[in-house]
């Protein structure tokens, strides 16, 4: 199980750290069928948690691409409204 502040570490860095957090998402999301609270679980955190990283990466179709990819019956991920830059 990975631990909460790695992921949250990674997400905090630079972009090829960020690129690194994508990837072990996904790769968890792929060994658990795409369901989300079995990955939250996985990493030790909640599903909004989840969904925070999710949404902070901007990886939202690349978590419906690989549940469409992969046949999994997962719902697809919100709508949302781009973020907002930070200058």
């Amino acid at each position: 199980m990975l631990k909460l502040t790695r992921i949250g570490a990674l997400i905090a860095a630079g972009p090829a750290e960020q690129e690194t957090a994508r990837g072990e998402i996904l790769e968890m999301l792929e060994s658990v069928q795409g369901n989300r609270t079995l990955a939250a679980a996985e990493f030790g955190v909640s599903v909004m948690t989840l969904r925070t990283w999710i949404d902070r990466l901007e990886m939202w179709g690349r978590v419906d691409a690989l549940c469409v990819a992969h046949n999994f019956p997962v719902q697809k991920g919100p709508a949302r409204l781009p973020r907002k830059s930070s200058e």
